[in-house]
């Protein structure tokens, strides 16, 4: 009985700190910022975007200007930290690199508490990270070319790419490096299911690489390099970021590739925030204005190549653009999503899943 109370009266006192420490106001919440946020950015079509529909629009409602700064690498941001000089408040950053910055505590964790209520529940599995909000879903697909194969004879699963009888002529597809690796890719060729992929099967991902090797043009590194290769010609199916390819036929150009939906793989991109961002109270303000559904949405539409992670924002989607978002219900009873935590994983040496795969991919395919 004793025991028992005792254990009672330890819940009680954990309750109550756990209580303070969610009621605490974040450090940063009260002090004073210049009204500015300092975005790392690559630039190109997507920020043009993202300044049209939602960077201006917060300008004018809050007097907060969105200022670019170059894009960090993480060695970048682990100097700026460690050096008292960050001139970023955040970035577009991808799940692995989370836990990399993250186990190093190089990011602030977000306030979640500074954002709507109901934030965490409306945003889309995985969406809502310590160190990170999801704030776009982007995808790499099966791509072939429209002069080798028609519409309605084109390959159509991953099983069909790796089938060079069926559908002969050259590959590219991306080596392990890349964010959307070969690997999930060639157990699903081999048979495994979809549901059924995580933990990777890494021995029988490699076994089903042997049987395409010889017919890979290039195992590219970057999406342009892949989508070049496909462009010119030296490989005629493959696998390759979707979003280019999309946006490309919205201008009014033709790349000659066309995409297959089917199996497509996916990955949220989030954007995350540097530890001692100089603005952290106006990156939060975004972060909540950004994903407020009207917004996401307005967003999304203006630039259909990504899909959404607020849920409650797909009541403002244009259904003229749902066949090229890769998460819109229509594609997502086939949708691959990758499993970033699998690939973080580490083992007692402190080495992950991501550089263990790649260490043997650097062997094998040099072979």
């Amino acid at each position: 009985m004793l025991k028992r109370a005792m254990s009672r009266r330890a819940l009680l006192r954990e309750a109550v700190a756990t209580a303070a420490l969610v009621a605490a106001p974040t450090a940063w919440a009260q002090q004073k910022e210049e009204p500015e946020i300092l975005y790392g950015t690559t630039g190109g079509i997507v920020e043009e975007v993202q300044r049209k529909t939602i960077f201006d629009p917060f300008t004018a409602a809050t007097g907060i200007k969105v200022v670019s700064v170059p894009y960090p690498k993480l060695a970048k941001v682990e100097a700026m930290v460690s050096t008292d000089t960050v001139d970023l408040d955040f970035w577009e950053i991808g799940a692995t690199d989370i836990g990399i910055l993250g186990r190093r505590n190089l990011l602030e964790p977000i306030d979640y508490s500074a954002l709507r209520s109901g934030l965490k529940d409306d945003l889309i599995t995985n969406g809502a990270l310590q160190y990170g909000v999801g704030t776009i879903v982007w995808g790499a697909g099966i791509v072939y070319s429209a002069t080798e194969f028609k519409e309605g004879s084109h390959p159509r699963s991953w099983a069909d790419v790796w089938d060079v009888s069926k559908f002969p002529g050259p590959r590219a597809l991306p080596d392990p490096s890349y964010y959307v690796g070969p690997i999930e890719a060639a157990l699903v060729a081999d048979g495994v299911p979809v549901d059924k992929l995580y933990p990777l099967d890494v021995d029988r991902a490699f076994a089903s690489l042997d049987k395409i090797k010889p017919h890979v043009a290039k195992f590219w590194s970057t999406s342009p390099e892949g989508l070049n290769l496909m462009t010119s010609g030296n490989a005629v199916v493959g696998m390759n970021t979707l979003g280019r390819i999309i946006v490309m036929k919205q201008q009014g150009q033709d790349p000659g590739i066309n995409i297959e939906f089917n199996q497509a793989m996916a990955k949220i991109s989030y954007w995350g925030m540097p530890k001692k961002a100089p603005h952290p109270k106006n990156f939060h303000r975004l972060l909540d204005y950004y994903l407020e559904p009207k917004n996401h949405a307005a967003f999304l539409n203006a630039y259909p190549a990504y899909g959404l992670t607020v849920k409650s924002a797909q009541q403002y989607m244009d259904p003229k653009t749902a066949a090229s978002r890769i998460n819109s219900p229509e594609h997502l009873a086939s949708l691959i999503m990758i499993n970033d935590d699998w690939w973080m994983e580490q083992d007692s040496s402190g080495r992950s899943n991501f550089e263990k795969v790649n260490e043997r991919w650097a062997s094998w395919v040099s072979q």
